[in-house]
């Protein structure tokens, strides 16, 4: 499939890291249906003692594809490591192909040592891994229904990214995350065939490569301002994907092309622009049709006006009871919707959603699907 060529560099980075900065922050619902989990009125509060963000929303179970599938226990379950803390974000140290890194994870207070799913969360350009639980606030969610959640950073001495397109002479960030997910399922009872992937910008850029190149091992992701097709793509399986873009993004534009303005503010490395070189920005809904496509759905897809703002794209009857769903946020920034969070940055990101409720949409989505047995 022919693309545009696409910028370099600066392009890519996400604004949010500046709210580190600014803010002082560095520290660490029907799903598929589209409609149930979009529209929420629940107060937020920060669980100081938890350090992460708590919501009265509530996440239905799923009675679909993954739901009833029996668990894969990893081997943690049969030979845990240390009791694990539970209920708070802990700092972990990281792993693999060459590289070490840190992350935050999430035991949710649930945790008995039975297996549990595993959700990575990908920060974007430039922004240190504990900030993505604050920005996307994931743990709450694991906390309410019950997965571990971790947010990974490779070689944290340098400024945070993700080999994305990816350029073979740098890092082997794939391999990073399949150590990252081994050794989490080596330490933590783990299901085994229930990690899923999310990420923001860079990190959604990722998670749509993890989705071509990982599908052994990941069920689904859910990119937000970031979904891609990444170049020679061949799964090998149909990964279902659920993604989130604002039309007005300013980094990484709705309607491709070439950057957002907003990147006229940001700066990078040379590594970078090494890095982000072989990225390219397709409309976003050329970037749906092409991922069905690959996953054999039936087309054109459903168009319907899930809120007064949202507009889902959703594709249905692929292969392996797949679907790849895109919610299209008019006027909605270079942001994570739903999180009070993303309301708090928005003079950095654009404006941010409270019609939709990307965390709850991402977990009924994700708890469909486990990988075949």
């Amino acid at each position: 499939m022919d693309r545009p060529s696409g910028p370099h560099g600066a392009s890519l980075v996400a604004v949010a890291v500046l709210a580190v900065v600014v803010l002082g922050v560095g520290a660490c619902s029907s799903g598929s249906g589209g409609s149930g989990a979009l529209a929420s009125g629940a107060a937020s509060s920060i669980d100081a003692a938890a350090g992460v963000e708590t919501s009265s929303s509530t996440v239905a179970p799923s009675t679909a594809i993954g739901a009833t599938a029996a668990a894969l226990p990893s081997p943690g379950c049969s030979t845990p490591g240390p009791t694990p803390q539970v209920g708070t974000l802990v700092d972990v140290p990281l792993s693999g192909a060459g590289s070490v890194g840190q992350g935050a994870r999430f035991v949710p207070s649930s945790y008995t040592g039975a297996p549990m799913p595993l959700v990575l969360d990908l920060h974007g350009y430039s922004e240190p891994y504990g900030f993505q639980p604050k920005l996307s606030g994931l743990p709450a969610t694991a906390e309410r229904a019950g997965f571990v959640y971790l947010a990974p950073q490779v070689d944290t001495a340098w400024t945070p990214f993700w080999n994305a397109a990816p350029q073979p002479a740098e890092r082997d960030d794939l391999g990073f995350l399949r150590s990252v997910i081994s050794g989490t399922e080596a330490q933590l009872c783990i299901d085994a065939g229930r990690v899923y992937v999310a990420g923001m910008s860079n990190g959604a850029f990722m998670s749509s490569l993890v989705a071509c190149r990982m599908a052994d091992e990941v069920v689904a992701i859910a990119p937000v301002a970031g979904f891609r097709f990444p170049d020679d793509c061949h799964p090998s399986r149909p990964v279902p994907i659920i993604a989130f873009h604002g039309t007005a993004d300013p980094i990484v534009p709705f309607a491709g092309g070439p950057p957002g303005p907003a990147t006229l503010n940001l700066t990078v490395d040379d590594n970078a622009l090494r890095v982000f070189s072989g990225l390219t920005f397709e409309p976003l809904t050329t970037i749906a049709g092409e991922w069905a496509a690959l996953e054999g759905c039936a087309t054109p897809p459903t168009d319907e006006q899930a809120t007064p703002t949202t507009r889902l794209l959703s594709y249905t009857g692929c292969d392996a009871g797949s679907a790849v769903q895109l919610y299209a946020i008019d006027g909605g920034g270079h942001s994570w919707p739903g999180t009070p969070f993303g309301k708090a940055i928005e003079s950095l990101v654009g404006p941010t959603s409270t019609e939709v409720v990307a965390d709850d949409l991402m977990w009924q989505f994700f708890s469909q699907y486990a990988l075949p047995r």
